[in-house]
């Protein structure tokens, strides 16, 4: 598995947007609203489920449809701005 760098983004509310990589290793790091870090944990993939156990215990799921990962209320895709900073419009 190579490193996958997801970002979403809304457009209605500027300033909502988040990067999230997934690392080789099964650990993911995610940045929301400019705080990096601000999520960081392991995730395991099982065909089109991916399983997400945070640090702090919280666990959450999410589904690849097609490129595109469907995580709490967030549709991620691959590509976005530079980690930390926020994709260009």
């Amino acid at each position: 598995m190579r490193r996958v760098r997801r970002t979403y983004r809304d457009l209605d509310r500027p300033g909502r947007w988040l990067h999230q990589e997934l690392l080789a290793e099964g650990r993911y790091d995610e940045t929301r609203g400019g705080r990096r870090h601000a999520y960081t944990g392991r995730h395991r993939l099982d065909g089109d489920r991916i399983d997400y156990l945070d640090d702090s215990g919280f666990y959450a799921i999410g589904s690849f449809l097609g490129e595109e990962l469907y995580h709490a209320e967030f549709v991620m895709r691959h590509g976005g701005g530079g980690r930390g900073t926020p994709p260009a419009r």
